[in-house]
């Protein structure tokens, strides 16, 4: 499948859980790729992540669908931080 991406954004998260800024996805779907393992929770403001929320592997793709406007917010997973890629595309 090929994607167009429309905007990208890089989280950096580590032990304390982090959150993007509100997110601009007029197609309604990201694409989120993680350096290391994170937990992640999609939310309607600023939030946190725990680790009861989804899970995204080291170096693996997972496309969503997210309402325009929402906030991801990141926890890592293992020992090791990492950074993520939030991409909107359609």
């Amino acid at each position: 499948m090929i994607l167009k991406v429309i905007n990208n954004v890089s989280l950096a998260f580590t032990d304390s859980s982090a959150s993007t800024s509100a997110l601009v996805i007029p197609s309604g779907v990201v694409r989120i790729c993680a350096s290391h393992s994170a937990f992640i929770t999609i939310t309607t403001s600023a939030g946190t992540a725990d680790n009861t929320g989804i899970v995204i592997g080291a170096n693996k793709e997972v496309i969503l669908e997210v309402a325009n406007g929402s906030f991801i917010n990141a926890l890592r997973a293992t020992s090791t931080s990492g950074r993520m890629s939030i991409s909107c595309v359609e």
